[in-house]
């Protein structure tokens, strides 16, 4: 869990310096004077932990790469929960990683997609960092919640040793009618005890399962971003290595055509 901690860490701060240069910039260029960020308001967060629930994870294939099978959103069940996550490419080219036989070095093709639901990582990981916020409200409610069933515990364990020590100490004429009395006011009490110690317990259970999801679900946002670093990074590879073959082959006939 450490880890996970460390990484979105990382993760989030990476994005924050993606928005500008460097800190000298913020420092020239931050001032009230010129602005970097205009309009800023808090965002509502309530809806962002309900959304993430909702959001299906799926394994796939890509028809440029069906030979890997990927687990990950699907564009159009996450368009339905969160449509701003999801632009609609008229045309993607992907890499299309080709078979080599033994000996042979790899090759690398391309396949354009019609249509390609474009999935922006940043927004649903901001979602993710919404709903870990919204769930540590949950956990300081719950938290709170539990100090006060605990008073109330403990005053209600002091109000039936107060009606052990009237019964042990009642006599006369009515000493059984008063001893039925504080014995049911008893009963009643430790059933509401009983009641209170039980649903703190669900309410524990519940927080864990929603934590332990919402662990899950942060971790599986961290792989699609580290993903779609790589692909990109290997299509920009890719587009390097096109420029300079092409380089390469218009000096040699540039070459050739001299010596002609």
């Amino acid at each position: 869990m450490l880890a996970s901690t460390t990484l979105l860490a990382l993760l989030l701060l990476a994005n924050v310096l993606s928005t500008t240069s460097s800190a000298q910039d913020i420092a020239a260029h931050g001032t009230t004077n010129n602005p970097i960020y205009l309009d800023v308001h808090p965002v509502n967060t309530t809806s962002f932990l309900e959304s993430l629930r909702k959001l299906p994870l799926s394994s796939f294939r890509l028809t440029n790469d069906k030979d890997r099978t990927r687990v990950g959103i699907i564009g159009q069940d996450l368009a339905r929960i969160i449509p701003d996550a999801v632009s609609i490419l008229p045309d993607q080219t992907l890499p299309t990683p080709k078979k080599k036989n033994k000996g042979e070095a790899a090759q690398t093709t391309s396949t354009t997609l019609r249509n390609f639901p474009s999935v922006n990582d940043g927004l649903v990981f901001m979602y993710s960092v919404g709903a870990t916020q919204e769930l540590a409200k949950l956990m300081d409610r719950l938290l709170n919640d539990n100090d006060d069933q605990m008073e109330r515990i403990s005053s209600i364990f002091s109000e039936i040793n107060h009606f052990e020590q009237l019964l042990t100490l009642t006599t006369g004429e009515n000493s059984a009618l008063r001893m039925k009395e504080a014995a049911s006011k008893a009963a009643i009490i430790k059933n509401e005890m009983e009641l209170e110690l039980l649903r703190a317990k669900h309410e524990q259970e519940r927080a864990e399962m929603t934590r332990a999801s919402e662990e899950e679900q942060l971790r599986k946002n961290e792989e699609m971003t580290l993903a779609r670093i790589k692909r990109e990074d290997e299509a920009a590879r890719l587009q390097a290595e096109r420029a300079m073959l092409a380089k390469f082959e218009a000096s040699q006939r540039i070459e050739k055509a001299k010596i002609e």
